[in-house]
């Protein structure tokens, strides 16, 4: 109840302020979320996302949280979630982790009082105050105290059930598939490792341990085996095959950040606009309370409690934490990186930044509990000594730094705050523990405790690194947007519904953040998005932009606004913040007539714009699928009749040569096909031809789409580049095109693409 009460209390600026958790959580993530809530709603499934990117396979996005659990159940309790309850769902999980590791720390026999020292400095100290705005991170984060426990208990008690329990909270960790959930994997297979030598090597304990282990791990792997198949499946398609050394270090944790532990707002942490740290402000944010860096520094080094037998893999955990956060700087991180499988297919290591938290929430429960006990270790002057030697020329250097860059006034305010700060937490600690009454060190323990809760409701819960105003995410509010807003004229103009060419889209540039995936919150289907995940093919061919605030990349296939592939794409409306000209310099303008100007949006509209599916009586072949430009002037091509393919269908006869080094494909008489219905992971189109055709739906490529003409597999072309395409012959069919990764060609595929 107590750990409950303080919850609520660090969660008021969200749940009674108004507030909500800033940048990704509502540029990335509330949309992803909202989405695959929304699809199960109506029936429909997720595993393909018709809304960013002209169609990406969401099912493959460890981002996505589909496989989270908890959360999309929460997701699925209102009519529709809304940005305020995002929030609530990420900041419970905080709370069932809080409780998680007040289980921990009452399984290794620590008192609850200490155990609830190291679930707020768990549910508020660190990178999970200042990095709330990763939604899936925090996830992750929070089912490790669980995993742990279960781990805990599986290897103490031998039941198989307590395995199973472990296999089922580890595995859905992992399968968040972010670098916290990989580093967070490695801490338990870490702990499981030292907790087997720890109890010797003997046959009768290798047994117990092996069971009980070999059971656990099987578990994880089926609870993870879908996601982790799913995101093998795209990473060969995808962009990041795997992160070059170079890239991946690009960020490390400066060593001057660990001056954040003790000076909380030393690079004016708390003003992002005025920040003058290094790398991005949330990832250097370090600061846990002001008493536990007391409790450790000033108790827990200098009398070697935390080297004793019971915290020594946490103390190591943490040791190897700090050496993986700082990067390049040291060896550590180039050995992991070239040595332990996964390490390369990450970027950030201030990611560890997590691990260090968890280990000081430990770190504060056991020493705690160690006051408690009036453990009055003598004074081990060597590690004085070495602490000192270690923050002396830190803190200078600090100083340095500051008179460089000019900030020695305020950082002079703050350290004289923060000095303040460590003076009451160093009498409050002195007291506890020359106190001889257990009931007087309770008692001030207690109160030491509501100075935490204090310290990090004022400072880690509420600020500008993860609270702002609702309106920053305004256009998320309104379930329903009135039609002159850019969204209703969208959602209105591109018809998505009763369109008989079929659902057209919208190419969203330098619009903002929030429209980059906003889109999918609206039903709007638009050819660019905001991941860092995305499809090499359509980025390669159509351009797909990283974020909101970049300006759509151009490229050979669609050099401009006025290519012929931007029609086949469907785009009907262009929609930025920059004038076109400014987007795309070669714009002939007078071809895209302004239809709105909104809120300093502007709308444009392509009236050349071509139906969803199209059928071709003539092909002509670029068979170099990985070229880098096309071989074939797409200003030539007649895209309502021609179709430009790689290689022939089998199903085809020999074709005739027509002009323009152009196939007419045999037969004579008209053609038409007709969308009947189009849902997220299923196209069914009506097709009446007199003759052979090939049958293109302007939708991405994909292999592990399928296409089935009146129930029989044909073969799924790609045509003019990007598109789909099969051949149909004379008659009355129906086409459906389904998505199917998880169908045994799939998955036969994906381990053949591994190999």
């Amino acid at each position: 109840m107590l750990l409950a009460a303080g919850w609520l209390v660090l969660c008021r600026p969200w749940f009674m302020g108004g507030l909500i958790i800033p940048w990704d959580s509502k540029d990335q993530f509330y949309p992803f979320l909202h989405f695959v809530a929304e699809s199960l709603r109506n029936g429909d499934s997720p595993f393909w996302n018709p809304y960013i990117y002209g169609g990406y396979p969401m099912v493959s996005d460890p981002q996505s949280m589909m496989f989270s659990p908890l959360a999309l159940a929460l997701a699925l309790i209102p009519a529709r979630m809304t940005p305020h309850w995002l929030d609530f769902i990420e900041l419970s999980h905080l709370l069932i982790g809080a409780v998680g590791m007040l289980l921990v720390c009452r399984r290794s026999g620590w008192s609850p009082l200490a155990g609830l020292y190291g679930a707020f400095v768990f549910l508020f100290g660190g990178s999970a105050a200042a990095r709330l705005q990763h939604v899936p991170m925090i996830l992750a984060y929070s089912y490790f105290p669980f995993a742990l426990w279960t781990l805990q208990e599986a290897l103490d008690t031998k039941r198989m059930r307590w395995a199973v329990a472990f296999g089922i909270v580890a595995g859905v960790m992992a399968a968040h598939q972010n670098q916290v959930a990989y580093l967070l994997s490695l801490t338990l297979i870490g702990y499981a490792a030292w907790r087997v030598l720890a109890a010797g090597l003997s046959r009768n304990t290798l047994v117990a341990h092996g069971k009980v282990l070999a059971v656990g791990g099987a578990t994880g792997i089926l609870v993870l085996a879908v996601p982790l198949f799913a995101t093998l499946q795209f990473l060969p398609l995808s962009n990041r095959s795997g992160i070059p050394y170079d890239e991946a270090v690009t960020y490390p944790l400066h060593p001057l950040t660990f001056l954040t532990f003790f000076v909380r707002d030393f690079f004016a942490n708390s003003w992002p606009q005025f920040y003058w740290g290094f790398g991005d402000i949330t990832e250097s944010y370090l600061y846990v309370g002001i008493l536990p860096v007391v409790l450790i520094a000033g108790y827990g080094i200098p009398r070697g409690l935390l080297f004793a037998r019971e915290f020594r893999f946490y103390l190591l955990a943490g040791v190897l934490g700090i050496l993986y956060a700082v990067g390049k700087l040291t060896p550590f991180y180039w050995v992991v990186y070239h040595s332990i499988p996964g390490v390369g297919l990450y970027r950030r290591p201030p990611d560890a930044t997590f691990v260090i938290n968890i280990m000081f929430a430990l770190a504060t429960a056991f020493l705690v509990h160690q006051l408690l006990q009036n453990q009055r270790s003598p004074i081990k002057w060597h590690w004085v000594l070495g602490e000192i030697f270690v923050l002396t020329p830190l803190f200078g250097w600090g100083i340095a730094y500051a008179s460089q860059k000019q900030q020695m006034q305020e950082v002079i305010k703050d350290a004289s705050l923060a000095l303040a700060w460590i003076v009451v937490a160093a009498v409050l600690l002195y007291v506890i523990l020359t106190s001889q009454s257990e009931r007087n060190r309770a008692l001030l323990a207690w109160a030491g405790l509501f100075l935490l809760v204090m310290d990090l409701g004022v400072y880690n819960a509420g600020t500008r690194l993860n609270a702002h105003e609702p309106q920053t995410a305004a256009m998320f509010l309104d379930d329903r947007p009135q039609e002159e807003s850019l969204a209703g004229f969208l959602i209105r103009g591109l018809n998505r519904e009763n369109q008989p060419e079929g659902p057209y889209r919208v190419d969203i540039t330098y619009a903002g953040s929030l429209w980059a995936n906003g889109p999918m919150v609206f039903g709007i289907r638009s050819t660019q998005g905001y991941d860092p995940l995305r499809y090499s093919l359509y980025q390669r061919v159509a351009g797909a932009q990283a974020g909101g605030g970049e300006v759509r990349p151009f490229t050979p296939w669609i050099p401009g606004y006025n290519s012929p592939m931007l029609d086949l794409l469907g785009v009907r409306f262009i929609a930025s913040a920059e004038d076109l000209d400014a987007i795309d310099p070669g714009v002939d303008g007078s071809q895209f007539p302004l239809v709105l100007d909104k809120d300093g949006i502007r709308v444009w509209e392509n009236p050349r714009v071509l139906p969803r599916v199209l059928t071709a009586v003539a092909v002509r072949l670029d068979a170099d699928a990985e070229q880098s430009e096309p071989a074939i002037d797409m200003q030539t091509v007649d895209f309502r009749s021609t179709v430009v393919l790689e290689h022939l269908p089998q199903t085809l006869p020999s074709l005739l040569p027509g002009a323009d080094s152009t196939l007419r494909l045999p037969g004579q008489g008209e053609a038409t096909a007709r969308l009947l219905e189009y849902r997220n992971t299923y196209v069914l189109v009506s097709v009446e031809t007199e003759r052979d055709i090939i049958l293109v739906l302007n939708d991405p490529f994909y292999p592990y789409w399928r296409v089935y003409v009146d129930g029989q597999e044909q073969e799924l072309l790609r045509a003019d580049y990007l598109f789909r395409g099969a051949h149909v012959r004379p008659g009355a069919h129906q086409v459906a095109f389904r998505f199917e990764p998880f169908s045994w060609p799939g998955i036969r595929d994906t381990f053949a693409g591994l190999r």
